[in-house]
């Protein structure tokens, strides 16, 4: 049996908050700015988006990380590896994804604001995502 811990890995330095997801992230949908579904998709992204925001909030409790402040300009790095690259989608709508699951729980509140992306997607022998965010 697969623990939450074990999911997601996640470690602090200074102002840098580190994580490690055992997942691949399912990209970004579209949606209208009510929240209203454009596709068949959305559902699938919502409850995936749920699932995870708890585990990484369980991993950050556990192990004692403190999320980063409000009010400040972050960067994210963000490497997408793969034992078989999928090019179904643009990265760009993996980051959101990424982004969407650390918003209110790895960084507070909407007065936050990502000024640095980068982001790659590589081949590996270990399917994840690695996580780097924090203060400029």
């Amino acid at each position: 049996m697969t623990t939450l811990a074990a999911l997601v890995e996640v470690s602090r330095r200074n102002d840098t908050i580190m994580l490690w997801l055992s997942t691949a992230v399912l990209p970004a949908v579209r949606m209208t700015r009510s929240g209203m579904w454009r596709e068949p998709r959305a559902m699938d992204y919502n409850n995936w988006q749920a699932t995870w925001k708890e585990r990484i909030r369980f991993a950050m409790t556990t192990g004692g990380v403190e999320p980063l402040p409000g009010g400040v300009p972050l960067f994210f790095s963000c490497t997408f590896q793969y034992k078989r690259i999928p090019h179904n989608c643009d990265l760009d709508n993996l980051v959101k994804s990424a982004l969407d699951c650390c918003q209110g729980v790895v960084f507070m509140g909407v007065d936050s604001w990502v000024d640095r992306i980068v982001a790659d997607r590589i081949l590996s022998q270990v399917a994840g995502v690695s996580l780097n965010i924090g203060r400029l």
